[in-house]
Formats: structure tokens, C-alpha cells, sequence
């Protein structure tokens, strides 16, 4: 049995009944455009959380294959933090100058290609660099951004 939910006009002269899940879809405005967004959202946050988890797994593996000290080991993940915390200077200038979308797409697109570009870093000083280009996407792009879009268009 459907729950009903009576609806009436401001002048009190019509009712109408009903079904508080048709009332719902169709006050809240929430659709196909809202469940997309929260899906590429979802995979924004993911890509976010496989990247940095990625690196420290693969601080281990590099540490042996580059025969790297104890320091330079436990220096490759402060290199993307050190790039999210450049970025913390700049992205949001560019965000509002020019919108989200793009400064989102700007951002997904660094840390497609410095992510890929790392996977092929032949040293450690240059695995270093371009995790901080990662880094300066990862903290706007994929965290900040997509929290303020999906607020926004689902409420």
C-alpha cells in the first residue's frame, strides 16, 4: 500500500492525493541529471582515494627498486600533499574566475596525465615531481569541486 500524501492548493478550493513517492520525485527535482552527477562524482571521490592509496603501496615497491634511503622512502608521499597544498593557492582563484566545470575538468585532466606520466618516471626525483602535479589536482579537483556541484544541483 502506497502512502498518500494530501496536497492542496493556497486558496484551499482543490486537493489532490498523491503518492508520497510521486510527490517527492516531483518537488524534490530529483531525476536522471542528479543520479549521473552523483555517480561522476562518486568516481571523482574514488579516484581521489585509489591515487593517494596507490602511492603509498607503491612507496614500498619503488623503495627497492630504486634502492632509495629511508628519507627519500618516506618523502614520496608528502610530495602529493606538498602539491595539494600549492594548489590551495591558485585553484580556488581559478574556480571562481573560471566556474567549476572547467577547473574540475582541468583538474581531472593534470591528474590523468601527471598519474600516467609518474607511472613511467624513470627516478625518484622525477616521481617526486610529477606527484606534485598530481597532488595540485587531486585536492580541488576531485575532493573540493565535486562536494559543491553535488550539493548544489541536488538540493
Amino acid at each position: 500500500m502506497a502512502a498518500t500524501l494530501n496536497l492542496s492548493s493556497s486558496a484551499g478550493q482543490q486537493s489532490t492525493t498523491a503518492s508520497l513517492n510521486n510527490a517527492i520525485n516531483d518537488h524534490l527535482l530529483y531525476g536522471q541529471a542528479q543520479r549521473l552527477l552523483a555517480v561522476t562524482c562518486g568516481l571523482a571521490f574514488m579516484s581521489d582515494a585509489i591515487e593517494v592509496t596507490m602511492r603509498s603501496f607503491l612507496s614500498a615497491v619503488l623503495s627497492r627498486t630504486w634502492v632509495l634511503s629511508l628519507i627519500q622512502t618516506s618523502g614520496m608521499m608528502p610530495c602529493v600533499f606538498a602539491g595539494m597544498l600549492l594548489r590551495s593557492l591558485f585553484w580556488g582563484v581559478l574556480a571562481d574566475s573560471f566556474g567549476r566545470r572547467p577547473t574540475a575538468i582541468a583538474s581531472s585532466l593534470v591528474i590523468g596525465v601527471f598519474g600516467a606520466i609518474s607511472a613511467i618516471a624513470p627516478s625518484f626525483v622525477c616521481f617526486c615531481a610529477f606527484s606534485i602535479c598530481v597532488g595540485i589536482g587531486i585536492g580541488i579537483g576531485s575532493f573540493t569541486i565535486p562536494y559543491d556541484i553535488l550539493v548544489g544541483f541536488s538540493t
